[in-house]
């Protein structure tokens, strides 16, 4: 799997994501993909070309958001 086809992958993801509406009392939902595309494409590209066995795709929130690695 090229990083083309992960970067791909995540836009589809995002956009079919970004249909989703939630009832109160959820004020506010962010995508990391509208505000820090550059840097997770950059990762992508560095990391994701090659052979893999198995990719996670997803975001672990955590206390510090995407900056928990």
């Amino acid at each position: 799997m090229s990083a083309t086809v992960l970067l791909d992958r995540a836009r589809e993801l995002s956009r079919a994501l970004a249909q989703l509406r939630f009832p109160a009392p959820v004020a506010h939902v962010y995508d990391p993909h509208a505000y820090a595309w550059a840097p997770y494409a950059a990762y992508v590209n560095r990391y994701g070309a090659g052979p893999k066995r198995v990719v996670l795709l997803g975001m672990n929130p955590g206390p510090f958001g995407m900056m928990q690695t």
